[in-house]
């Protein structure tokens, strides 16, 4: 797999040039993210907030069935900016592929929703693409119905990419949930998954619909960085909305580049 672009040496992307790379893009604030694919890097992530505290919240990931979870989620999120949980449930990329037959109402994740209530820590999940074994529309609908006071961040804008347009109906169905109260959506790799050269116009036909859906204010930019620069740069990442989304005003485009994220992740303030 070429996660990164060649040029970056030994495939390495330390907290140092994250940061370097926001100053020089304007990118004040970002969300370090995890999934099983690079292994769990709760250390790393915690290093990275402790030296950028000013830049940085992180998330923390355990493996759903590690009998240790509970703890490692404790551990971690007594930091205040490392307060947020990240699962990765794509079969290709995530838990559902290491774990058969994995759902979210499977009864080893019901302490980890409890503890996300208990807590108030807010959740990322990456469903994949429609069709894989991670998308499951109506589990997510039934545990954001059962646990009210948890943010859930649903990212990848539902995951629509290249080989799955013909299945458009459930994409729906996922980007409907964003109408609950509770429930936001991560709009990162919308044109990476559709293989796009920027802007990605059609990648910006599902983000209008998705506004007309569930309106600006349910809207969270991202970069995914490092594995989007095979693509686009980080520049090209953010005037992807901040000028060629001509569908949104000033207020809505500060709203998902910037606002929206402030009021989700309180570790970013």
């Amino acid at each position: 797999m070429q996660f990164m672009p060649p040029y970056f040496k030994k495939t390495s992307f330390p907290a140092d040039v994250i940061a370097e790379l926001m100053d020089f893009t304007g990118i004040d604030k970002a969300v370090l993210l995890q999934n099983p694919v690079l292994g769990i890097v709760n250390d790393q992530v915690a290093d990275a907030i402790k030296k950028y505290p000013e830049k940085f919240a992180g998330t923390i990931q355990v493996d759903p069935f590690d009998p240790k979870a509970i703890n490692i989620i404790k551990k971690y999120s007594s930091n205040p900016k490392h307060n947020i949980l990240k699962f990765e449930m794509s079969d290709s990329w995530g838990w559902s592929g290491i774990h058969k037959n994995l759902t979210l109402e499977n009864e080893c994740f019901i302490p980890i929703w409890k503890i996300a209530s208990e807590k108030n820590l807010q959740i990322i999940l990456d469903p994949g693409r429609p069709g894989n074994a991670g998308y499951q529309v109506e589990a997510i609908d039934k545990i954001t119905d059962k646990y009210k006071d948890v943010t859930f961040i649903i990212e990848h804008l539902g995951g629509m990419n290249k080989e799955n347009l013909h299945l458009k109906k459930r994409w729906l169905q996922m980007i409907t949930l964003g109408k609950k109260k509770n429930v936001y959506m991560g709009i990162t790799s919308i044109g990476a998954g559709l293989r796009e050269d920027f802007p990605c116009r059609q990648a910006l036909s599902l983000l209008k619909e998705a506004v007309d859906i569930m309106g600006a204010e349910k809207l969270l930019w991202g970069s995914d960085l490092p594995s989007n620069l095979k693509y686009y740069s980080y520049q090209e990442m953010s005037d992807m909305i901040l000028t060629y989304a001509d569908f949104l005003n000033d207020t809505e485009k500060t709203m998902i580049m910037y606002g929206n994220a402030l009021k989700v992740f309180s570790g970013l303030k």
